[in-house]
């Protein structure tokens, strides 16, 4: 939580739990364009190729001009609450329930 700002410009990710970490935190993210890390950043994340060091210098600018106050941190911690074990669990049993 002490973080400014988390930054994982992965080529590859199978999930992305250090997101999820960060924005639980209320930290900024800053990750790779990639789609499971779109997905798990939601609209919280500021995105570069993760080959193009220009364009990651930039969303590192972004993310450390990117607004903390409560509310935006507030937003992040909210967005992470997407992804707790038990609204999975109730994702997956709505799933079920309308089959």
């Amino acid at each position: 939580a002490g973080a400014r700002a988390l930054v994982l410009p992965s080529i590859d990710e199978g999930f992305g739990l250090p997101v999820l970490e960060a924005l639980a935190a209320g930290r900024p993210v800053v990750v790779s364009d990639i789609a499971v890390l779109r997905e798990v950043a939601g609209p919280h994340a500021i995105t570069a190729p993760h080959d193009d060091p220009d364009a990651l210098a930039d969303a590192l600018r972004r993310a450390w001009t990117t607004p903390d106050d409560d509310d935006a941190r507030d937003a992040r911690r909210a967005w992470a609450r997407r992804f707790t074990w038990s609204a999975c669990a109730d994702r997956t049993l709505d799933v079920y329930l309308a089959a």
